[in-house]
Order: C-alpha cells, then sequence, then structure tokens
C-alpha cells in the first residue's frame, strides 16, 4: 500500500518524500527508529489530495509537526508519517487577515502579531512548537486558552471539505485541578483540520480575523 501513495505522489507532483529518515531527524528528543516513508506536502491544497488517496485505500499515517511532543521508540515504523516542514508558505497578510500554515513555529508569528500592534497572543510567546501543534493541543498560558479565539475551522469529513463554526465542533468544557482557567478539548477526533479562523483584538480600534492552515 505505501508503494501506491510513494507512486501516487510523485506522479502528482504533491510534495516530497524521503525514505531515508528516522524519528530521531525529526524530533527535538533525537531519538527514535526509521520510518518506512516521510512525506512532505507542499501545499494544503496537496496534502488534502493525498489524505483523499489515503482514504480510498484505508490507510492510516501519522502528522508531526516540530515534534517537540513525541518520544519514539527505537523500533522500525512501517506507516507514513506527513511533515509540513517544507511547506512553500508560512504565512501571508491582506490587510487585516492572517493566513498562517501548520508548521510556523509560535514564536515567529507572535513577533509578527506583536511588530503588527495585536495583542493577547503574546501570551503564547515561549511554547516551543508551531502553530498547528498549538491548537491541536489547545495550549493555555497565563490563564489563556487558544481556543478562545477560534470562529470557525476548515475540515475534511466524509470527503467534503467545509467550514464548521467553532460551536459545532463540540468542545467540552474540562475543569483542570492545577489552574484556575478551564481548558477545553481539542476538536473531535473524526474531524480532520485544515484551516482555523481566530479573532484577536488588536491595539487598534478595530478587529483582525487570523485564519489558521493546520492539522490535528
Amino acid at each position: 500500500m505505501i508503494d501506491i501513495i510513494k507512486k501516487f505522489i510523485l506522479e502528482n507532483s504533491i510534495g516530497y518524500i524521503d525514505e531515508n529518515l528516522s524519528f530521531k531527524d525529526l524530533t527535538t528528543f533525537r531519538i527514535g527508529g526509521k520510518i518506512r516513508l516521510v512525506y512532505f506536502p507542499d501545499s494544503i491544497e496537496n496534502f488534502i489530495k493525498f489524505d483523499k488517496k489515503m482514504k480510498e485505500i484505508n490507510e492510516d499515517y501519522l502528522v508531526i509537526g516540530n515534534g517537540s511532543n513525541i518520544l519514539a521508540s527505537d523500533n522500525y515504523y512501517n506507516k507514513i508519517v506527513v511533515s509540513f516542514k517544507k511547506l512553500k508558505v508560512k504565512y501571508f497578510i491582506i490587510n487585516d487577515e492572517f493566513f498562517l500554515f501548520p508548521q510556523l513555529k509560535v514564536n515567529e508569528i507572535v513577533r509578527k502579531f506583536i511588530e503588527l500592534g495585536y495583542c493577547d497572543i503574546e501570551y503564547f510567546s515561549g511554547i516551543p512548537g508551531t502553530i498547528g501543534g498549538l491548537l491541536t493541543m489547545n495550549a493555555s498560558c497565563f490563564e489563556k486558552v487558544i481556543s478562545d479565539y477560534l470562529i470557525e475551522a476548515l475540515v475534511v469529513y466524509d470527503d467534503e471539505i467545509k467550514w464548521l463554526k467553532k460551536e459545532e465542533l463540540d468542545f467540552k468544557v474540562i475543569i483542570m485541578s492545577n489552574a484556575p482557567k478551564h481548558r477545553i478539548e481539542p476538536f473531535k477526533s473524526y474531524l480532520n483540520v485544515d484551516a482555523c479562523a481566530f479573532s484577536l483584538k488588536p491595539r487598534k480600534n478595530k478587529y483582525c480575523k487570523c485564519y489558521m492552515y493546520m492539522l490535528s
């Protein structure tokens, strides 16, 4: 099955592959065994094509971001790993709309928001991860939760791509025993999230929408 996917990626030019990588090459702990195939999509659109093909042949895959929360086994991993480290575009800005992609590091975009005069996002500075991981883990810091700013998400479900409002994503409130602020569970496990829209309060007298392309 993996050979089928390899052929599909190469024939359709939807990114890059590497059969000589180990988890130690992709994680911050620098440990972990060899991986059968690593796929690097060069755009979100091409990743969606890959995802659809994987569904057609009923194959699973593992998506990793910066690899800062993965403690991998030294055993051989006989599946496909997806990394967004080779996306051609990390983010772009049109007026007050910010389009962010999953591999963008948190500190990098926090600095950009601060430079442009937007507030609240600075609470998440210092988190050693990516934008994709920030929302997937529903990160919290200084009583702020990243999902508090969520408006909607673009999801792939049953081969259909559609925007869902935050209220439709079935977040559930959890009372944290070690924190005064509630935390909310990430998205439903069956939803493959490819984009999210956030609302941040600028220091100017207006609001901006931040559209975040990311994976759960």
